[in-house]
């Protein structure tokens, strides 16, 4: 059989959840190293995802649109937000205490994340049948 890129996508992150799941309910302290490992350093670990994450963003827009994909976006945000609903005062908690090195650290992601909302809102509104 042959599948889809959205396919494929969609099976590296169902075994990727599965060993991490595995891996939290029978050896968590494996997980957490592992974890730990992977953000060992984290310029690395976060330059390497956010080519990924281009790479990704370039496939799935082959098969859906970026429209499509912010309303993706909305539902595992809120997903999220639900898992992390039982943390969230120990999160605020340290965000609080290091807001001011989060945004500076965060800057190129901040600028990404706001040319893609400039894309997707031209999307919309130049494309809508609303307007």
């Amino acid at each position: 059989m042959i599948y889809t890129t959205i396919e494929w996508f969609a099976l590296v992150i169902i075994v990727a959840s599965l060993i991490k799941i595995a891996f939290i309910l029978i050896k968590p302290k494996a997980w957490m190293n592992f974890a730990a490992k992977l953000w060992r350093k984290p310029k690395v670990t976060g330059t390497i995802s956010l080519i990924l994450s281009a790479v990704v963003l370039y496939y799935l827009l082959t098969e859906i649109n970026i429209v499509q994909i912010f309303a993706v976006l909305l539902f595992f945000s809120l997903f999220m937000m639900a898992g992390h609903s039982p943390d969230i005062k120990d999160l605020i908690v340290i965000t609080r205490k290091n807001m001011k090195k989060i945004i500076k650290e965060s800057r190129l992601y901040i600028l990404i994340w706001l040319l893609l909302i400039i894309w997707v809102l031209w999307e919309i509104f130049t494309n809508s049948k609303a307007f």
